[in-house]
């Protein structure tokens, strides 16, 4: 069977990221620039992943409870979701216990189990490979938070000797857009240095250049700004993290406004 073509990604879902193992394997997601959630509630959480098509869902059996009654209510998500193109992996610490676990839902195609082994690194092997087989990138390489036409935060940044106050649109790990309060153009190459913005974390020392600048149906200019090649590792690594909170938090606001029967 081809696998579902999705041009902007796949949504990821980490259900039950208790524990240092399985928090590493959400950074390695995060920092391999894939578009994850988290969560821990599956009575809310499954029904509002339904309308997510194209999610893949990783499922920490380790860390439930009640893991045979939470395998039922896997059972009818899978039956569910069986038209979704949603991918469901139940992720098993030993090999007993994947047998175990296949008897559940080894009559559904779109629900399999994983033995993540012993190791961070052979996890995050298999983390690789599951997700580039599910094509889960789409035609992106990078996550992005918000969109071209509304405003998420302030910006300020200084050209030459001027400092400029703006707001910000959306932003990557590669660059962001934004637009400016004043009636001013910048010219296209122009170079921005000491870029601050606040997301509920704070994002400093941030330098680019304007690569394409267009208008927006309020009359506004956006521009689209790429940040420099020497831009730290840390750096990038503090946006990866903070662009993951921004998307979770928007998440959880969903999640929370779902009704449990």
């Amino acid at each position: 069977m081809d696998t579902p073509h999705f041009p902007s990604g796949r949504k990821i879902f980490y259900l039950f990221p208790q524990g240092d193992f399985h928090r590493a394997a959400v950074q390695h997601i995060i920092d391999s620039e894939y578009e994850i959630y988290t969560l821990s509630d599956h009575k809310r959480g499954l029904p509002l992943i339904f309308q997510y098509n194209g999610a893949i869902v990783f499922i920490n059996l380790d860390a439930t409870v009640k893991a045979d009654q939470l395998l039922i209510g896997i059972r009818d998500f899978c039956r569910q979701t069986s038209n979704r193109s949603i991918a469901l992996f139940l992720l098993c610490s030993s090999e007993e216990q994947q047998k175990q676990t296949e008897s559940y839902v080894n009559d559904f195609s779109n629900c399999s189990t994983i033995n993540y082994g012993d190791t961070e690194k052979e996890f995050s092997e298999i983390l690789d490979i599951t997700l580039d087989r599910l094509k889960a990138r789409g035609q992106r390489s990078y996550v992005r938070f918000g969109t071209n036409t509304e405003e998420i935060a302030q910006i300020s940044f200084k050209r030459k000797e001027r400092t400029f106050q703006g707001a910000l649109h959306d932003i990557s790990s590669a660059g962001l857009s934004f637009s400016l309060k004043e009636n001013i153009n910048l010219p296209l190459r122009s170079k921005l240095r000491e870029i601050s913005l606040d997301l509920g974390y704070v994002v400093n020392d941030l330098a680019g250049q304007i690569s394409i600048k267009r208008r927006l149906p309020n009359g506004q200019i956006l521009y689209v700004l790429l940040f420099e090649k020497t831009l730290s590792q840390e750096i990038r690594q503090h946006l990866r993290f903070v662009i993951h909170a921004s998307l979770q938090r928007q998440f959880i606001k969903r999640l929370e406004q779902v009704a449990v029967p």
